[in-house]
């Protein structure tokens, strides 16, 4: 009968191992494999597992080898199988590393007998931002803040990616997200914005991530949008626009440029002004003078920043062209009224080229905004121009390829009359009211929006009486509503009723009415 060597040995084996006892024969008894450590390392093929082999007591351990595998990971000897030879206690060990997650089975066999055990890797844990606190940073799209985050520097090479990602803002690579690769467990990223706020940032390496908060600060900064030194005609009404910046982003209560000149006029007719910015930061207007000189202008900004700029006021050329003569403005702004705006053109231009065309921010021209009109055989002419809105205007003149610009000025428009509505009799009782209507009215055009007024109601004794509620404002036809009540009062009889225009008490009219 054949026999198979293998079966033949194996059972030799196990008799060697019972040493013919009468009690049964355990696997453990044969070989066992067991980690000194339970917890799980870190997959960074650096720390690794010590494992202990061990065979059974009974046997010829001198001479015993055992071999070990695993499925994950690999031995000192850079392999997945390795062998060892036992000492005369029947123990042995071998190392376990890992650049991979995941759960070893590690099997360590002699002969046909064979013990398992199981030993986990993970990734290198954690990420935190070197600097955790809260940090400013100022929001200007220029300067920027220093981000570091922290990871393991034994993660394994291809798993050290840093995503940097932010609410507010941007990273060097102009967009909220960005990925960098650790070095030495630091990974590195740079913020900008031009939007005040708190940014939200995140960084995240494998599964873990952490956040950190960055407050973005308006920075005040205000420059000139030309810094150069330029020069201006210093003929009166030759203007030279100033425009200057101021970051955007400031306090919606700080949003002003204040302008100052030491020489000249701005367009207010003074030396100093206070412009509103855009919502781009931005604010402008125009300087004039009638001293040959150089002017320094100064631009303070909300939060005290200042920039500075020259201007040099330079002697008048003779107008070989044409001039603009002297005018009155600080006209009324009733949209009948007009500031007429004398030009004289050299009678030796061809006739043809003997016109102006006149432009203006604001109000219409004789016809139109802008209108062309033609000199007289003198070569005299005139703009008219009108206006519903008081403020300044700028006006462009151009004749052939000559330009000028001047500001004029239109005042607000008064009314010179009012007019006082309503029915005449009125019952009392707080639930019972009167409604008066005012009407405003101007000589000649119309008078300007938004008067205020005040109320006075007095009966027969000159005692005050009634209540007045809901009293408008003017609108653009000079028409405003009131509401009076007599209130719960016994009086029975006539009340005059007087409402006058707040900025001129002069301007009033007055209604009776019955109270029964």
């Amino acid at each position: 009968m054949n026999r198979n060597p293998l079966i033949v040995v194996s059972f030799l084996f196990l008799l060697l191992f019972s040493g013919c006892k009468d009690e049964p024969l355990l696997l453990s008894d044969v070989i066992t494999i067991t980690s000194v450590s339970t917890s799980p390392q870190p997959a960074n093929g650096i720390n690794e597992f010590e494992l202990l082999v061990h065979i059974g007591t009974d046997s010829d351990r001198d001479k015993r080898t055992v071999t070990v595998t695993t499925d994950v990971g690999t031995f000192s000897n850079k392999l997945a199988t390795i062998t060892v030879t036992v000492d005369q206690n029947g123990n042995g060990k071998v190392y376990l590393k890992s650049n991979s997650t995941g759960t070893a089975t590690v099997k360590a066999t002699v002969l046909t007998f064979s013990a398992t055990t199981q030993v986990s890797f993970s990734y290198p844990s954690g990420i935190s931002f070197e600097n955790a606190a809260i940090e400013s940073l100022t929001a200007d799209n220029n300067t920027t803040l220093k981000i570091t985050a922290q990871i393991d520097p034994l993660t394994p090479t291809d798993k050290r990616e840093v995503v940097f990602t932010t609410d507010i803002g941007t990273f060097t690579n102009n967009t909220n997200t960005i990925s960098v690769v650790a070095i030495e467990g630091k990974a590195v990223a740079y913020l900008k914005a031009n939007t005040t706020g708190t940014a939200n940032i995140k960084a995240v390496n494998l599964s873990f991530s952490v956040a950190k908060m960055v407050t973005l600060t308006s920075s005040g900064a205000v420059n000139f949008e030309n810094a150069a030194t330029e020069s201006l005609v210093a003929d009166g009404f030759s203007l030279l626009k100033i425009s200057a910046h101021i970051d955007p982003n400031v306090d919606p209560a700080k949003r002003f440029i204040s302008l100052k000149t030491d020489l000249g006029t701005f367009s207010n007719n003074e030396k100093t002004v206070i412009l509103p910015i855009d919502a781009a930061g931005n604010a402008f207007t125009y300087l004039k003078g009638t001293i040959i000189g150089t002017a320094t202008i100064v631009a303070t900004g909300s939060l005290t920043a200042t920039a500075n700029k020259t201007v040099i006021f330079t002697q008048p050329m003779p107008d070989d062209v044409f001039k603009i003569d002297s005018f009155t403005d600080n006209i009324p702004s009733d949209g009948v009224s007009t500031i007429a705006i004398p030009v004289s053109i050299n009678k030796n231009l061809a006739t043809a080229d003997k016109k102006a065309t006149f432009t203006s921010t604001a109000g219409t021209f004789q016809v139109s905004n802008p209108v062309t009109i033609n000199a007289d055989s003198e070569g005299k002419l005139t703009g008219y121009l009108k206006h519903n809105t008081p403020g300044p205007v700028y006006v462009t003149v151009t004749c052939g390829s000559i330009t000028r610009n001047l500001t004029v000025n239109f005042t607000k428009a008064n009314p010179d009359l009012m007019l006082l509505t309503g029915n005449s009799s009125l019952s009392h009782g707080l639930n019972n009211t009167l409604a008066l209507t005012i009407n405003l009215k101007r000589s000649i055009g119309n008078p300007n929006p938004d008067f205020l007024f005040d109320y006075k109601a007095v009966d027969v004794s000159g005692n005050q009486i009634g209540i007045f509620s809901n009293g408008s404002a003017s609108n653009v036809g000079g028409t405003a509503t009131v509401s009076f009540t007599a209130g719960e009062t016994d009086y029975r009889g006539i009340v005059l009723i007087t409402v006058s225009l707040k900025s001129n008490p002069a301007i009033k009219a007055t209604h009776q009415v019955i109270i029964f």
